[in-house]
């Protein structure tokens, strides 16, 4: 890697940015940051009591001044928020700070990994209309996932292990 590399980590909720991204870090000697917990250390506040007390929006635009202040760093891992990319001045940071990797999973695969996760803000209140929710957010985010990958790894039946050594990989040779 050079110098000033940096690999930005994109995917929706449940694909393991902050896992994966953490073990990568590890292996490559770089910083590992996590958009979201900047944002609540910033704040003080939950994600969850962000949305509540601000709404999404709000949240949204903290994302951007979070980004920009991130993308000023050298030789970082982030873990984007999932929605990061709904921003076209995201996008467009991201386009010009780093290495972009898209960490794709399926919804059958988020269900199965947020099932027990109660922290995720966005996520209805009804376990039974997260399948539709998911669908309809995939649907919308995919595309713009895609349109600003660098890299786009499949991180349905991966370990983070596998997924995390398979990116350390291509960021060395």
């Amino acid at each position: 890697m050079s110098s000033t590399s940096s690999i930005f980590l994109i995917g929706p909720m449940g694909a393991g940015k902050t896992s994966i991204g953490k073990l990568l870090a590890n292996l490559l000697g770089l910083e590992f940051l996590d958009a979201d917990q900047l944002i609540t250390q910033k704040l003080q506040l939950s994600i969850a009591e962000i949305f509540q007390q601000f709404g999404e929006q709000y949240f949204r635009s903290q994302e951007t001044v979070i980004l920009k202040t991130v993308i000023q760093k050298e030789n970082i891992v982030l873990a984007t928020g999932g929605g990061c990319i709904l921003s076209a001045t995201n996008r467009l940071l991201l386009r010009r700070a780093g290495n972009i990797c898209y960490l794709k999973v399926s919804v059958e695969q988020q269900l199965q990994r947020l099932i027990a996760d109660g922290s995720r803000p966005l996520l209805p209140v009804q376990v039974a209309l997260w399948p539709d929710y998911l669908a309809a957010s995939y649907q919308h985010r995919a595309p713009l996932y895609e349109a600003v990958a660098d890299y786009i790894l499949d991180a349905d039946h991966e370990s983070i292990n596998s997924l995390a050594k398979q990116l350390c990989k291509i960021f060395t040779s």
